[in-house]
């Protein structure tokens, strides 16, 4: 027989992950490209009215150049958002929150080898870390819904008691 508590279960991991994985990655999608778009924008600007630029269309295909290259595929920040975001809800729902620290570390590993040789490279420096903040929060958020320590609107457990006693 499955119980009320079962449902209850189901109801919280499902919200925390769906918390977690889909509205974070909508949330964090529209951040990083409004900072991309916005970043972008200024730092053309600027570059712009410092330097004498003979030929703007070579400049602004060089600029662009740069800019491209630093992004990574959406396809790929949106598969790694989204495996990130669901890492980080699984350590907090089996209670390893030192897997997030490990994680983190490990990326900050991996960007030690960039160099900041633009003014668009440093752009993606402050918007991968921003990403990486909301991400972490929306992470741990979706865990802790998960686990039933932050419920998402009240009363859902006496409609999940009123269905099972339709069934018992």
């Amino acid at each position: 027989m499955i119980t009320t508590d079962y449902f209850k279960d189901a109801i919280c991991i499902t919200s925390g992950y769906l918390f977690s994985c889909a509205l974070g990655h909508v949330v964090t999608k529209y951040i990083t490209s409004k900072l991309w778009k916005k970043s972008v924008d200024q730092t053309r600007n600027e570059m712009l009215s410092t330097s004498a630029v003979d030929d703007y269309s070579i400049f602004e295909k060089s600029f662009n150049k740069d800019v491209v290259s630093l992004r990574p595929p959406r396809i790929l920040s949106t598969c790694l958002g989204i495996i990130e975001r669901f890492f980080y809800t699984s350590a907090i729902f089996i209670n390893l929150p030192q897997a997030i620290i490990a994680w983190l570390a490990f990326k900050a590993l991996m960007r030690l080898n960039l160099k900041p040789e633009s003014s668009a490279h440093r752009i993606g420096i402050g918007i991968y870390q921003i990403g990486t903040l909301v991400s972490l929060c929306f992470g741990v958020l979706g865990g802790l819904i998960a686990l039933g320590k932050i419920h998402l609107c009240k009363g859902w457990e006496d409609a999940i008691a009123r269905v099972m006693q339709i069934f018992n």
